[in-house]
């Protein structure tokens, strides 16, 4: 009977593997402008036959592979037209030159090649974006770095809260034993892929000459991370002798005994992180000699990189700088490690994530992971770590009884420095001058009515975008800017991100009649724009758009010497953004959402305050979208203080002019219906 009983079981899991890898191959949806009926029906297949508490490894190998773009006319012709509204006549006359003999000479070459690469692989594009992207950089990982910061309202205390911190790290990502961690899906159906997931804890970019690589270091079996007070070193083990993880209150007596040892001496002079920052080849070099002086400082570099993540204790930090502090650390950070983590004294915290090793879902479900566990431990596990909401962390667990028992953190110290004084020194004054140019303007907005753009059938995420636009536009004299905003392609198997450019048409008509147009036609005018941003979005997930494409093909003719002005010209002027712009949900898990929208009023201590991410150009911002709810909004402008034409704070101002104008036409709109 047992053999029976496990052959079908077998059979069922085949069955339920194959049904579910046909359903995932179904796109028609990123294509229809409503649902049809077949898309109805296979949206009832995809609830009933996908539990939500699956867990990602379920679908490591059911997710589509990554499809090419239709054609390399199309992509080129696309891309020529995205540039039309910044180029004068005679630029948009010479790119069509460029362009025509692209498409006469390499282009169809290039393709052939990228055609066997797709052949041959799961995702043509990955590895390709992770290595040229991003490793072959060889600027400072400062400027890739993203930043996500704490709540709004913070309600515990900052030990208890960085042990919670901890804590759910671990259990979420860190550890086989207490998986916390489940699947994400897209509108609660879509799986999503969670590849780069167990590299959140655990992963270290290594500095190379040429080329960086990521080394990536299981936190089940390295079992501790790394505690940094005064530039003094603790390295903090996470689980007993019996293999057993520490609960939040004896990880915070850990924490809190590095701290008063920390605070009872002087800080460190010498501190070699504040080189991470250091253009990677510089800090390659640095490195080197590091491991090469001494078996001491080799050993501490290896502890270093093979520990989970990095934990920093900060007392001081000026208020008007706090989130241009969260991006440099203050020379702190060890930013080859994918996640570092900040503390307050004041209880917040930001982490900071690599960002070729890390995106940005799974940064969110982090803290997702973090926040649910400090306010809502119960639904999870049963157990709230607060008494009745208070600040006190409760201390009835297992192992609490006898803190004492427990072995004190290990202080780590580096062996003889003083041969790279002046790397440090330079580090230093590097990290400062960078550091003080970052102007960062924060807003939560609580009067971005997200349920009133639906109530007009718009798109909320377009109308941001379209506000932001137009903001730029009159700040600049009617300038337009190019415009990036990234469509996941998470939907595909180890896919990433995809460019929507979201300076349309629709968009830039707009721009240019807004103020001179009444009521009906600035409606006609947001519903044009707003259909036009679903459909770039719909296109660039499902691989129709064509940044990806001609950056396959860039990096093909690169390695084959093949030369070509087109896409040259694309890699370069093509690739300028003066407005970049990133969209997240503050929650992205099921458990999540459902909280909030439960507790639609009342999110401030679980919603994010901001993200960050530097400026793409000296002249440009970067803009960070976080939504909590249909009232609540929270948006992050940053500029460089040194740029003469550009000022987060007047952006933010002019975007929240133009969000309200935009929301007063809908509802005299409504009204009039």
């Amino acid at each position: 009977m047992d053999f029976i009983f496990c052959c079908a079981l077998f059979a069922f899991i085949c069955v339920w593997k194959f049904v579910v890898l046909m359903l995932l191959r179904y796109r028609r949806w990123l294509t229809e402008s409503k649902p049809s009926s077949f898309t109805k029906v296979w949206a009832v297949c995809m609830k009933l036959l996908i539990p939500e508490a699956t867990t990602p490894n379920c679908f490591k190998f059911l997710l589509p592979s990554l499809p090419l773009p239709p054609s390399v006319e199309i992509s080129a012709t696309h891309f020529v037209k995205s540039m039309n509204p910044i180029l004068s006549d005679e630029e948009h006359i010479k790119l069509q030159s460029k362009m025509k003999d692209f498409l006469k000479g390499p282009a169809h070459r290039l393709q052939f090649w990228l055609y066997l690469k797709a052949f041959f692989s799961w995702n043509w594009l990955s590895d390709w974006w992770t290595n040229y992207a991003y490793l072959i950089n060889r600027g400072s990982l400062w400027d890739t770095s993203v930043v996500g910061v704490d709540v709004i309202e913070a309600k515990h205390d900052r030990m208890d809260r960085i042990a919670i911190l901890v804590y759910s790290l671990f259990r979420a990502f860190g550890s086989r034993k207490f998986d916390l961690q489940k699947q994400i899906y897209l509108n609660g159906i879509i799986p999503v892929d969670m590849d780069k997931a167990p590299y959140l804890l655990g992963a270290v970019r290594i500095p190379q000459k040429n080329i960086d690589a990521v080394e990536y270091y299981d936190p089940g079996d390295t079992g501790y991370f790394m505690l940094k007070c005064k530039r003094r070193y603790f390295k903090i083990n996470l689980f007993d002798d019996q293999g057993e993880m520490l609960p939040p209150p004896v990880i915070k007596y850990l924490i809190t005994q590095c701290h008063i040892r920390a605070q009872a001496q002087s800080a460190v002079e010498i501190d070699p992180s504040v080189c991470t920052c250091l253009p990677r080849e510089r800090w390659a070099n640095v490195r080197k000699d590091l491991i090469m002086s001494n078996n001491k400082n080799a050993e501490f570099i290896e502890t270093i990189e093979k520990s989970a993540f990095f934990v920093h204790l900060e007392d001081d930090c000026p208020l008007d700088r706090t989130f241009e502090f969260n991006l440099h650390g203050n020379g702190t950070l060890w930013y080859d490690k994918s996640s570092n983590f900040i503390s307050f004294s004041n209880g917040k915290w930001t982490g900071v994530f690599e960002h070729s090793i890390i995106d940005g879902l799974i940064a969110s479900a982090a803290r997702d992971y973090t926040v649910l566990e400090e306010h809502y431990g119960h639904r999870l596990h049963g157990f709230d770590w607060f008494v009745n909401d208070s600040k006190q962390l409760r201390s009835e667990w297992p192992g609490c009884e006898n803190l004492g028992m427990y072995p004190k953190p290990q202080e780590c110290e580096w062996g003889n420095l003083d041969f790279i004084l002046e790397s440090i020194v330079e580090a230093t004054e590097y990290l400062e001058k960078i550091g003080k140019d970052v102007k960062c303007y924060p807003q939560a907005y609580e009067n971005i009515d997200r349920s009133l753009i639906k109530k007009c059938k718009l798109s909320p995420d377009s109308i941001i975008q379209t506000a932001l636009i137009l903001a730029y536009t009159r700040m600049h004299s009617g300038k337009l800017a190019n415009c990036y905003q990234p469509a996941t392609l998470q939907t595909w198997h180890r896919g990433r991100t995809e460019n929507i450019r979201p300076l349309s048409s629709a968009k830039i008509a707009l721009c240019r009649k807004w103020d001179a147009s009444d009521n009906e036609k600035r409606i006609n005018m947001l519903r044009n724009a707003s259909a036009e941003h679903s459909c770039l979005i719909k296109s660039a997930m499902s691989m129709q758009s064509f940044d990806r494409h001609l950056f396959a093909l860039k990096i093909i003719a690169h390695g084959m010497d093949i030369k070509s002005d087109f896409l040259d010209y694309f890699a370069n002027e093509g690739n300028t953004f003066p407005i970049c712009t990133s969209a997240l949900q503050a929650f992205v898990t099921n458990f999540g959402i459902e909280i909030v929208k439960k507790q639609n009023q009342n999110i401030k201590h679980i919603i994010p305050y901001a993200g960050m991410f530097r400026n793409a150009t000296p002249d440009g911002y970067s803009v960070f979208v976080l939504t909590g709810n249909d009232r609540l909004v929270s948006i992050s402008f940053i500029a460089s203080r040194s740029s003469e034409e550009s000022d987060p704070k007047m952006y933010a101002e002019e975007f929240e002019k133009c969000i309200l104008e935009m929301q007063n036409s809908m509802r005299t709109h409504l009204q009039l219906e």
